[in-house]
């Protein structure tokens, strides 16, 4: 029987503990979940976040993108 596998990403949790922890804000995100699959197989990636609100004008449109981002990852 193949191991699978489903990956949840607490996505405030995650970019705090990187920028605390390493210093880094970003990172490749298909790599990583490369990395956390393995040999198993993937049945899917989740990541959550709140979403802001459109009143935060330029911080609003750039989670939009980082999200459009996201959904790109296979």
């Amino acid at each position: 029987m193949d191991e699978r596998i489903a990956i949840f990403i607490d996505g405030s949790n995650f970019y705090h503990g990187l920028k605390e922890n390493i210093g880094i804000s970003k990172i490749n995100f298909q790599k990583f979940v490369e990395l956390l699959v393995g040999q198993r197989d993937l049945l899917r990636t989740y990541y959550y976040n709140a979403t802001l609100s459109t009143n935060e004008g330029e911080r609003y449109k750039d989670q939009q993108r980082f999200f459009a981002y996201l959904r790109t990852i296979p």
